[in-house]
């Protein structure tokens, strides 16, 4: 569907069949999709063994009971966390702060660092990561909104604080909205870098900016002292807040918030894998339309919102979820776990639905536990005590 059609008509009722990908573009084939049944969870132990079938094939049904922890609250807002190799993490806090959660699981006081972010709209401190060679030179990265524009910093572990270092991208807009602020190391070291169109939609098609894009940084880059031009990955996005690479193909795939009401219908979030040279069609196209094979369609496609944000694959061994793609939903208050194969989503299963409120990001533990944040106190949910938290729940065995 073109957004300008989708701007006359809000009310959508029919999709169309998925289209065919170019195989020199896009390695993955899209699959086709409907609006999905629903199941909810009303309690701390859990039933999550009803997938949602995705017209490719079926899950087996199994009994599956879950229990869930909760590893710290009274956060204020955190967006994202990364884990220390020898116990322990770092959370970002999107007033400005960076929390120390310590080896035994207790969230320290005082922050560790204090970043003089500019906290408006969806705008804050956003992402955080570990370089790949944390162990030996402690390196952290973090991407925040300033008085300037969106910026990618290095700073240095200490072992008690943050110390920054270095700034390496400063000319990504910043707005009130659609701000993305992942940041994720994939393939050969690199640092990717997720941006969105912050509110301003051609700049996603803007071959001369750095919205609405995917990016990546060469290890000289992230390691160096000037400011860097990153690599353009792919263009056409709105707000992508969650990506990661499938285990085994080394697909990159990758969430996307589809419009808002303001600029275009409520919903047509996606799941998209992300190809180098690839547009994703925002805000040209919607949904599964690829004008023509001009653009790349989703290989998943909730037509109702959920808001997808952080998301990960699981590579924990011996779990009936391990390879699955789990994304965190804020609008959504779910988790969905996605069972891919041969390009293919076969399974898409709700989880905790409506228990937790607005969930932000979700990222596995070293021990194999899934870790998500709740994000009630950002503006758009309904804070309940203790929030805003990091809850962890251990997959079920094989």
């Amino acid at each position: 569907m073109s957004r300008v059609a989708a701007l006359a008509s809000v009310t959508v009722t029919t999709l169309s069949p998925a289209l065919a990908v170019n195989a020199a573009a896009a390695p993955l084939r899209a699959s086709a999709y409907r609006p999905d049944s629903r199941t909810s969870a009303a309690s701390l132990v859990y039933d999550c063994s009803r997938p949602t079938p995705c017209g490719v094939g079926r899950a087996r049904p199994s009994a599956t009971r879950l229990r869930v922890r909760t590893l710290a609250e009274g956060l204020d807002i955190p967006w994202d966390i990364a884990f220390l190799p020898h116990g322990g993490g770092l959370v970002t806090e999107r007033p400005g702060t960076v929390r120390l959660i310590k080896r035994g699981g207790r969230l320290q006081k005082a922050p560790v660092a204090r970043i003089p972010v500019v906290a408006v709209g969806e705008g804050g401190l956003l992402g955080l990561v570990l370089d790949p060679d944390f162990t030996s030179n402690r390196l952290v990265y973090l991407y925040y909104t300033s008085a300037t524009g969106m910026r990618l910093e290095r700073w240095r572990w200490t072992g008690r604080q943050l110390v920054p270092q270095a700034l390496l991208i400063d000319s990504i807009r910043a707005g009130n909205v659609h701000d993305s602020g992942r940041i994720e190391f994939g393939p050969q070291h690199r640092l990717y870098v997720a941006t969105g169109d912050s509110g301003d939609p051609p700049l996603a098609q803007d071959p001369t900016s750095l919205n609405g894009k995917f990016l990546a940084l060469t290890p000289a880059q992230y390691r160096g002292n000037q400011i860097a031009t990153p690599e353009i990955v792919a263009m056409g996005l709105r707000n992508p807040q969650g990506f990661d690479w499938q285990p085994g193909t080394g697909a990159l795939v990758a969430n996307d918030h589809g419009p808002s009401g303001f600029d275009g219908p409520e919903g047509y979030d996606e799941v998209n894998v992300i190809t180098r040279g690839g547009n994703y069609g925002w805000p040209n196209v919607i949904g599964d339309d690829t004008d023509h094979g001009l653009f790349l369609p989703p290989i998943r496609l909730y037509v109702e919102p959920i808001a997808p944000s952080g998301a990960t694959f699981l590579r924990h061994r011996g779990t009936a979820w391990t390879g699955d793609y789990v994304l965190a939903a804020l609008r959504g208050s779910e988790l969905r776990r996605l069972s891919m194969r041969g390009g293919r989503v076969l399974s898409d299963v709700p989880m905790f639905r409506n228990r937790y409120g607005r969930l932000r990001t979700v990222r596995e533990a070293p021990n194999g536990e899934l870790c998500i944040l709740t994000s009630n106190r950002d503006g758009r949910g309904t804070p309940t005590a203790g929030d805003d938290k990091i809850l962890c729940v251990k997959p079920p065995r094989a």
